[in-house]
């Protein structure tokens, strides 16, 4: 899954004081913040997912997929917790 940052320059989200980050980068910093949150929300979004259903490992391995290897590898480490 690309991302396209150039789609939001600097220049323009400055004016509101906001900035563009990949999308992975962005959920490892909300992993950082807070740990419990995030993993409460993934588990959320794994148990939603039926066709076919997920384990942590299989939900984990769907985000190294999508271009998110280091947001997988965070969740990884708790995945006792999805």
């Amino acid at each position: 899954m690309p991302v396209n940052l150039a789609d939001f320059p600097a220049a323009t989200l400055a004016r509101y004081g906001i900035e563009a980050h990949h999308p992975g980068a962005f959920l490892v910093s909300l992993l950082e913040l807070d740990r419990i949150e995030v993993c409460t929300a993934a588990r959320r979004v794994r148990v939603r997912v039926r066709q076919p259903p997920l384990d942590a490992a299989a939900y984990i391995a769907v985000l190294e997929r999508c271009s998110l290897p280091s947001t997988a590898a965070g969740l990884h480490v708790l995945h006792t917790l999805l």
